[in-house]
């Protein structure tokens, strides 16, 4: 009869348990897999051990130089945020409060006066000494008592929404013409109504401040030459706007870029010293002996079901149906004492084959 040709089936709990037949054998490799590997693991924890020692000093320096960098690293990114909230806030408040910020730039509402300041100086060409000319101490007069915000504490005073002065000197302008002996006033506001107010909050404000400059210099007059309202489109008051609103912008965005760079240099944590111990000798070479027995037995036993997967002996009732084709119908039992003879008959797969091959012819 002749030989099966196609795959035999594996017998899984077959297998297994002809794998455990091998148990001490992958206990015996396992140990001096464990041993071996377990002693090279040793030598070279030892070396690097001793490698550490002798390199303590420069690992110390090195270890100081990474710790000073991480504390610079850390200040440095926590005073950037402190200087971002505070320019947040402060560039907030001035978006809030700006009464610049709030005018429309195709619709501006532009107040201007213009004063005369004239003395009643006449030079008298029939004597030689001449009287001095006060005019341009009252020019000057008034340009001091508006850069010492004498204007800016009578407007906050008086107006219906007080002010402060940063916010009034970005939409009143005073001049001085030292030349024609003129002040020029100049005021942005966002309605007719609101620049009719505050110009004329200016306008007695010099006049409160007239008697004053009368008694401390010399008497003189301010006539209003021009006064007028009109409506204007400021493209650069656009541009300005724009560009304080993006700027508050870029600041939060800069904030929170530091905050999350903050947050993972804290995350990662402080550089860490760590001495050179023998204790992770021992332990280390407990490691490296448990993975080598692991892996010895693993590897035995993989070799173990290879050669049994590829034993072709007959064994077992189902290797002669395999083999031979033929039906098992009986089968002689080992008698006590015949196990080495039944098992060197069974090795003798040629020989099997040849009986039972001319049996079956």
């Amino acid at each position: 009869m002749e030989q099966q040709s196609y795959e035999r089936e594996i017998d899984l709990i077959l297998l297994v348990k002809q794998v455990m037949e091998k148990f001490k054998t992958i206990v015996v490799v396992g140990v001096i897999g464990a041993v071996i590997v377990g002693l090279i693991g040793m030598l070279r924890l030892i070396d690097t051990y001793n490698s550490q020692k002798a390199m303590e000093p420069q690992r110390r320096a090195e270890y100081q130089d990474s710790l000073n960098e991480y504390n610079a690293e850390v200040e440095r990114l926590n005073r950037e945020i402190d200087n971002l909230s505070i320019s947040i806030e402060r560039q907030e408040e001035y978006n809030e409060k700006s009464i610049l910020m709030k005018i429309n730039p195709f619709d501006v509402q532009v107040g201007v006066v213009q004063y005369y300041v004239d003395t009643d100086y006449q030079i008298n060409p029939n004597i030689t000494y001449q009287n001095p000319d006060y005019i341009n101490s009252v020019l000057n007069a008034y340009a001091v008592n508006v850069s010492n915000g004498g204007l800016w504490e009578y407007l906050y005073d008086n107006m219906e929404e007080p002010a402060e002065s940063q916010y009034l000197k970005e939409i009143i302008r005073i001049s001085e013409d030292y030349d024609n002996h003129m002040i020029n006033v100049s005021i942005k506001s966002g309605t007719e109504a609101d620049c009719r107010k505050l110009l004329g909050l200016v306008k007695k404000y010099f006049d409160s401040y007239h008697v004053t400059i009368d008694n401390a210099i010399c008497e003189h007059d301010m006539l209003i030459v021009t006064e007028s309202i009109y409506s204007t489109v400021d493209l650069d008051l656009e541009e300005k706007q724009r560009t304080n609103t993006e700027t508050a912008k870029k600041y939060t965005t800069s904030y929170e870029e530091k905050e999350s760079e903050l947050s993972k240099l804290l995350t990662g944590g402080k550089p860490v010293y760590t001495e050179p111990s023998s204790r992770g000798i021992v332990t280390g070479t407990v490691k490296y002996a448990i993975i080598g027995g692991v892996v010895a037995a693993f590897a035995v036993a993989a070799i173990i079901c290879v050669k049994i997967l590829f034993d072709t002996t007959i064994k077992y009732e189902k290797d002669v149906e395999f083999y031979l084709g033929l039906p098992v119908l009986a089968e002689i039992p080992v008698i006590s004492g015949e196990e080495k003879a039944t098992t060197s008959l069974k090795r003798s797969k040629r020989k099997r084959l040849n009986q039972y091959g001319g049996a079956g012819r």
